[in-house]
């Protein structure tokens, strides 16, 4: 009987202490943290427009530009905004390359992220003044939108009523004084398209001839003289002036 006694308390304690030690590893297990997934912490953002980009950065979007890759062009502007308006060493911005080679997707893209139509190359020239027909009236319209004023827009010598007031008007294929010669006229039909709207002249169309002496539609170059630029959009002499930034 004794034996028996003996037995049975054996195996309460050993249940009792199995009970005990599966309550402690709950208890364990419940205290410790849960563990979240690991975020990569090396990640970063694309499009950080603060960050100001390399020479090599600025050599290589401009050489893209260059060569018409417009994919890694879109690519490396979006990674890096501010590249958008890079002349290293006074090379041709990107918007000079697109409408240089009238690549209207490229233009509008630039444009829309932000590119300069007054950028200006060594030489003083615009992208307009390099740019192909079929992407002008966009560079055009960009540049009278007013999305640049305080930059170089009207803020930077736009001409004034007194300016026009004083600049000649003549009407194509006529003369434009009672002693001209026929040289002069000979002038008008050398050049027959207005290099702002690029549509031919007509004869009798009223034309206004700068101190530089390009002439275009009346209209079209009172726009621009009022709402652009003071200068001539050929050759950049201002009209107020007579000096030419390019020289």
């Amino acid at each position: 009987m004794g034996i028996v006694c003996r037995f049975l308390s054996t195996v309460k304690c050993c249940v009792s202490r199995g009970r005990y030690q599966r309550q402690g590893d709950h208890d364990v297990n419940a205290s410790l943290p849960l563990t979240k997934p690991r975020q990569n912490a090396s990640r970063t953002p694309t499009g950080d427009a603060d960050r100001v980009p390399s020479l090599t950065e600025q050599h290589a979007f401009l050489d893209a530009a260059k060569y018409s890759k417009f994919s890694q062009v879109e690519r490396l502007l979006l990674a890096c905004p501010g590249l958008v308006n890079c002349q290293p060493a006074g090379r041709w911005s990107a918007l000079h390359q697109a409408a240089e080679k009238g690549d209207a997707r490229a233009v509008q893209f630039l444009l829309d992220h932000g590119a300069s139509t007054s950028a200006r190359t060594r030489d003083g020239l615009m992208p307009i003044d390099v740019a192909k027909p079929c992407v002008f009236d966009a560079l055009f319209q960009a540049s009278l939108s007013g999305a640049e004023d305080g930059k170089s827009g009207k803020s930077n010598g736009c001409a004034t009523e007194e300016v026009l007031s004083n600049l000649a008007l003549h009407k194509f294929g006529e003369s434009n004084a009672s002693n001209s010669t026929e040289e002069e006229s000979d002038d008008d039909t050398d050049c027959a398209t207005c290099h702002i709207c690029l549509d031919d002249y007509e004869f009798g169309d009223d034309l206004r001839t700068l101190p530089c002496g390009h002439f275009f539609h009346m209209c079209c170059v009172d726009e621009w003289l009022k709402e652009k630029s003071s200068c001539c959009p050929v050759c950049r002499s201002d009209c107020a002036t007579g000096s030419n930034p390019s020289v």
